[in-house]
């Protein structure tokens, strides 16, 4: 286990990349890196009932982000920041602040942001400074997308506007929450394939809930508990991390075979595994969504 000191606390980060394809050969992870989840607010417009993690606090430090952003990266390599919340476009200038001192510091980050879409058109704006635009988007009918989110969301056209509007195509992601009676099953999943491909989306993301309350225990979909029959989905890898996560890479070919949709399939068994996962909630570094304070 790879061990780095931050601000006076040691803490553990991954040495060991995950299983790949079943096999039990382990890759030992040669450079050290750590992964950062940034609250940049708790409040939200959207009312999800399978969401933990919304609130009513405002503040965020910003001097605080700088220093220990600079700090850990002096000290081991940062792979990713997700800029998440709440709702983190709900405050632009903010969310533009973070973006160009991250990139000041370190160009190199991978960046995303995990949004609603509540102000996606304006995410334009500040796309020179994101390697990825991850957008809730939970059924491919605009009015039971709506009515999971609680809010009028992006429409099929306004996303396709968007894809459109902007010049790199690869940036859109969409991410779909697996959902009991919803997205449930192979047929679904086809058709939320094909209306992806339509819009102009490339890529997406099929997330099973974990059981954080107990509407997810309820309406919990194993993403690797459905069988895909059609040959318009090929499977390319599958990875394992012990008992913690599972997931899976594939493609799928739409019927008039143009914007091809790569996807995954991904399932956090356990929230506990932190390694190499720090969260930065405004004000404290923590290690961990749930871990101890240490900064």
């Amino acid at each position: 286990m790879h061990e780095i000191d931050f601000f006076g606390n040691v803490l553990k980060l991954r040495n060991q990349h995950c299983i790949k394809n079943e096999s039990n050969k382990v890759y030992e992870v040669e450079q050290p890196y750590a992964n950062i989840y940034v609250r940049l607010r708790n409040k939200c417009n959207a009312n999800c009932k399978f969401c933990e993690f919304r609130g009513d606090t405002e503040s965020f430090n910003i001097n605080k982000f700088e220093t220990l952003i600079s700090e850990i990266k002096n000290k081991v390599k940062i792979n990713k920041i997700s800029f998440t919340g709440g709702e983190p476009t709900l405050n632009l200038n903010l969310l533009e602040t973070v973006l160009k001192v991250t990139n000041e510091i370190d160009p190199n980050i991978f960046t995303v942001i995990n949004t609603n879409g509540i102000n996606l058109m304006k995410l334009i704006k500040v796309s020179k400074y994101l390697d990825s635009i991850a957008l809730s988007r939970h059924h491919y009918i605009d009015e039971i997308n709506n009515k999971i989110l609680g809010f009028k969301a992006p429409s099929r056209e306004d996303i396709k506007t968007f894809q459109n509007t902007i010049s790199n195509k690869n940036l859109l992601h969409l991410s779909c929450n697996l959902i009991k009676g919803s997205i449930d099953k192979e047929e679904e999943i086809l058709n939320y394939m094909e209306v992806a491909s339509e819009m102009g989306v490339l890529d997406v993301g099929l997330v099973s809930l974990m059981k954080v309350n107990d509407f997810c225990k309820d309406h919990q979909v194993l993403f690797d508990s459905i069988e895909f029959k059609s040959d318009r989905i090929l499977k390319n890898k599958e990875w394992k991390n012990k008992e913690f996560c599972r997931c899976a890479n594939y493609m799928y070919i739409p019927k008039n075979e143009q914007n091809l949709v790569k996807f995954y399939g991904r399932y956090y068994c356990q929230t506990q595994n932190v390694e190499s996962q720090l969260v930065f909630d405004g004000e404290h570094l923590k290690d961990g969504f749930n871990g101890k304070i240490i900064y």
